[in-house]
């Protein structure tokens, strides 16, 4: 089953996946956060409920790393209301891994102050996993972030 993304930003920098409480963001740059936010926040409102947010980190994706923690603070900290948690999947290894797992780090001391419960994964299955306890054992989120990952 093809599953269509929802394209965000000024050049499509983000591509969203959604299902019931569950968003996939799949960035391409540190731009296009606040159209997902705003994104996650009507997607709440339709529902009634906080959503849970998957951030498939991949190879490839460029930035800059104190542009992307204020995005994320902006995201968490306005976004608030809107949000159950929020993992961020390390979707490589190597270098990769290990720069953005810096970055994660780096982020997280920005906004140690959020409210929202937040994690850097190692993996896509360890952020499933985190986000569908939050979301009361859903246990449709590892299938369906690994349908977006098949996709990407």
């Amino acid at each position: 089953m093809m599953l269509q993304p929802t394209h965000l930003g000024r050049d499509d920098e983000v591509r969203v996946y959604a299902r019931d409480t569950l968003v996939v963001v799949v960035p391409n740059s540190d731009t296009g956060f606040e159209e997902t936010r705003a994104f996650v926040e009507d997607r709440s409102a339709q529902l009634g409920a906080r959503i849970g947010v998957v951030v498939l980190v991949r190879p490839g994706i460029q930035g800059d790393a104190m542009r992307l923690r204020e995005s994320t603070r902006a995201f968490l900290t306005e976004g608030a209301d809107a949000l159950a948690c929020m993992a961020y999947a390390i979707d490589g290894r190597g270098f990769f891994a290990s720069r953005f797992l810096s970055v994660a780090s780096g982020i997280f001391l920005h906004v140690r102050d959020a409210t929202i419960p937040m994690k850097a994964c190692v993996s896509a299955a360890e952020a499933c996993d985190w986000v569908a306890a939050h979301l009361g054992e859903a246990p449709w989120v590892r299938p369906f972030v690994d349908g977006v990952r098949e996709q990407l």
